[in-house]
């Protein structure tokens, strides 16, 4: 075993204790904040909360994305749990950084800070009366009443789960199952639902206490497209649903696919990578990390997805497997791999086994000493990997000394690259001293830059560059400029979610109506509209935007999240003016959220 494959090792089995026990400094009976985690697609969030806990009194919300607790960015649940749990059997109060409807808001947990109270309010209709009085009589009464929001038998179906989720919030099962045979009956008899609504059917079932039956595969199989996608998808469900049977004869099918179409595994990693992490298919993976016929990029790749998977999922001993998978299987290498798995180790807070990545790199390009063709490209490596841990200051000797002659396209790869280190470019801004500067001299540079030149950019470089200078408070992009790599309406939502993350919802708004003019409609309005009023701007800042014509269109989002933050942090006579505007539907879907104030909270464990 050569001196880095034990090196990993120690760092896999180091990790994985991590992740499986408390810090030791944590007593039996350490504070409790009341909230209980979900796993997000790279953000853990809060999917359940108490009202009357520590999390509530400090002003975390339901629906809260944690990216960072302390000063340490946050991606799995794990890893907020641990982090939540030291810092709670702690005396000092600490802050966590949530985005809440996509702009960022600094929370202060204080185990001091006395509980929240609710009281109860009367209110001028039925409805206002649920939800400034919840009970648990009115909110199933609500529940009666509730109507789809569309036509369609998807929109239909959507409804169903929705009924059915909260008659069992509230131990109603006799009346969810009546709602659930009419969502079944719907589901059979339109064979268009299976591709994008199985799940919800058999979600419904498993809130249920009831598992997928034959007739449910066989429909399911029989109008399931026989694209890799699709049956990787159907595998993955009918696994996450304790039907291991089912589950393979979509494998199968899935795996059968890939060998008639061996390249497809490349363009279809991100459903393949879950599959085989949900099923436990080590074997498979085996044979793909050591196939010849994929490239060391695909190979890496899909083992990095599948460890990513694997922690999403809190299979950890799995997960040491998979990890020491990384050297003990033998295949080819590339400065990317090593870049990749630098990454992947940065992510699961493996500092030191991303180091050693960074080493092998560096040693990989001191042999390269005498061969002036290939050092450009191992520097480019390290300029990247660099960045990716956040050591700007190192990544730049590269560039001085590499790139030296056109520094452009590196100074803002490396920018992006610094920026996605941290769980938020917002955050990754302010963290790193150095960065601003960085991003100020390559816009400088950019700005200057001929047109015909321009156009020689990396594409993706430059939009993506573009993002990180929406982070950046004093920098002011244009909606001109970006036009000059792109013409995809997709390349612009990056930068006005990062502007909405950064509260510079002036510059959101200018980037909108330029996007709208060229594109046609956007629901981008709606974001900003949905983020201010999650937040407790001046009611100058928040008027002025209300006068915007796109505020009619998007107004419900505006005060969906404006009268549940007034109600939670105890306006209750605003919120009450503000919930008397909305029409019945609105009413309807606010009020079953207020379901959290009359049953115990299930997932509450941290």
């Amino acid at each position: 075993m050569t001196r880095t494959s034990t090196y990993i090792l120690f760092s896999v089995f180091f990790f994985t204790a991590l992740m499986c026990t408390a810090p030791a400094s944590a007593a039996p009976d350490e504070a409790k904040l009341g909230i209980g985690l979900e796993q997000g697609y790279d953000y853990p969030y809060i999917l359940e909360i108490d009202p009357y806990g520590l999390g509530a009194a400090a002003g975390l919300m339901q629906g809260d994305h944690i990216k960072q607790i302390g000063s340490v960015s946050m991606w799995f649940t794990d890893q907020a749990e641990k982090f939540f749990k030291y810092h709670l059997s702690k005396d000092k109060p600490f802050i966590v950084l949530i985005e809440r409807n996509g702009a960022l808001n600094q929370i202060i947990v204080d185990k001091s800070k006395p509980y929240r109270v609710f009281p109860k309010k009367p209110g001028t209709d039925v409805f206002s009366n649920c939800y400034f009085a919840p009970e648990t009589s009115c909110i199933q009464s609500i529940i009666e009443t509730m109507r789809p929001d569309g036509s369609s038998h998807s929109s239909l179906l959507r409804h169903y789960f929705s009924k059915i989720e909260s008659f069992m919030l509230l131990n109603e099962k006799q009346k969810a199952m009546a709602v659930f045979r009419d969502m079944e009956r719907l589901f059979f008899n339109d064979p268009t639902l299976v591709e994008y609504d199985s799940w919800s059917v058999l979600e419904s079932r498993n809130l249920l206490g009831l598992a997928p039956e034959k007739r449910h595969f066989d429909y399911i199989y029989r109008h399931t497209e026989k694209r890799i996608s699709a049956l990787a998808q159907k595998a993955s469900m009918f696994a996450k649903f304790g039907q291991a049977g089912y589950a393979d004869i979509f494998y199968n099918d899935t795996i059968s696919m890939i060998e008639k179409k061996p390249d497809e595994l490349q363009n279809k990693l991100m459903f393949i990578a879950p599959m085989l992490a949900k099923l436990g298919k080590k074997q498979q993976l085996l044979r793909y990390l050591q196939a010849d016929n994929y490239s060391s990029t695909v190979r890496n790749s899909l083992l990095a997805r599948y460890i990513t998977e694997l922690v999403k999922e809190q299979k950890r001993g799995e997960l040491k497997d998979a990890l020491s998978m990384i050297f003990s299987v033998k295949r080819p290498w590339t400065n990317k791999d090593y870049v990749l798995f630098a990454k992947l180790f940065h992510k699961l807070h493996m500092n030191d086994a991303a180091r050693n990545m960074v080493e092998r790199l560096e040693k990989l390009h001191e042999k390269n000493n005498d061969k002036p063709l290939f050092q450009p490209l191992t520097a480019r490596s390290l300029i990247v990997v660099n960045g990716a841990l956040g050591r700007i200051h190192l990544a730049r000797k590269y560039i001085d000394k590499h790139y030296k002659d056109q520094p452009l396209e590196m100074l803002m790869k490396l920018a992006v690259e610094a920026a996605n280190s941290r769980s938020s470019k917002v955050l990754a801004v302010q963290y790193y001293k150095d960065l601003p500067k960085l991003i100020d001299e390559a816009y400088a540079l950019l700005i200057k830059l001929p047109a015909a030149q321009k156009k020689k950019l990396n594409r993706r470089v430059a939009v993506d560059f573009y993002e990180v200078l929406a982070a950046h408070q004093y920098a002011n992009p244009q909606y001109s400029e970006l036009k000059a790599y792109t013409h995809y309406e997709d390349d612009y939502k990056g930068v006005i979610e990062t502007f909405i993350a950064a509260r510079r919802f002036d510059e959101a708004m200018t980037w909108i109506n330029a996007a709208e003019q060229e594109f046609g409609t956007t629901y981008w309005h709606g974001d900003i509209y949905s983020a201010l009023g999650a937040l407790s701007p001046s009611r100058e800042f928040s008027e002025k935007f209300k006068k915007y014509p796109s505020f009619q269109n998007n107004k419900i989002r505006y005060y969906n999240s404006h009268i549940a933050r007034l109600y939670w942090n105890g306006y209750f006579e605003e919120a009450l003016l503000n919930f008397n505007l909305l029409n019945t539907a609105q009413k309807v879907n606010l009020t079953l959220n207020q379901a959290k104030f009359v049953v115990p909270c299930k997932m509450c464990t941290i």
